[in-house]
């Protein structure tokens, strides 16, 4: 599948019934999806203080950023969590999760860099 599939509204993964134009018969007809492309992060590290609460797995969290523009991710697993600390005592909770958002959700795309700077919205 090319990229045209991957922004389709159509996509299996946007829960469409097109399987790509590789498909019988072939899909022909294209249709962007506006919020983009779904991305995945595997095994991601995030640090929180005691009063946010941990996602649930399955629900929309809003309270992110990614490089500066505000996602909505969709935690799918958490793998890992424990106490983060520092010279000062206990800070908060530390935990690592598997994740996917909309690529272009907002309107505007982060710049490319190597691996995506995950915010916490005060």
């Amino acid at each position: 599948m090319g990229w045209e599939c991957g922004t389709c509204v159509k996509h299996i993964y946007h829960d469409g019934k097109c399987q790509g134009k590789n498909s019988y018969p072939p899909c022909l007809i294209y249709e962007k999806d506006p919020r983009g492309v779904k991305k995945y992060l595997d095994n991601i590290k995030f640090e929180i203080p005691f009063h946010i609460e941990i996602p649930k797995i399955g629900e929309p969290s809003t309270i992110w950023t990614l490089d500066g523009i505000s996602k909505t991710l969709n935690f799918t697993r958490i793998n890992k969590v424990e106490w983060h600390t520092n010279a000062k005592g206990l800070q908060g909770v530390r935990f690592w999760a598997d994740l996917w958002y909309w690529s272009d959700e907002n309107g505007e795309l982060p710049e490319k860099k190597k691996k995506p700077k995950l915010v916490l919205v005060k």
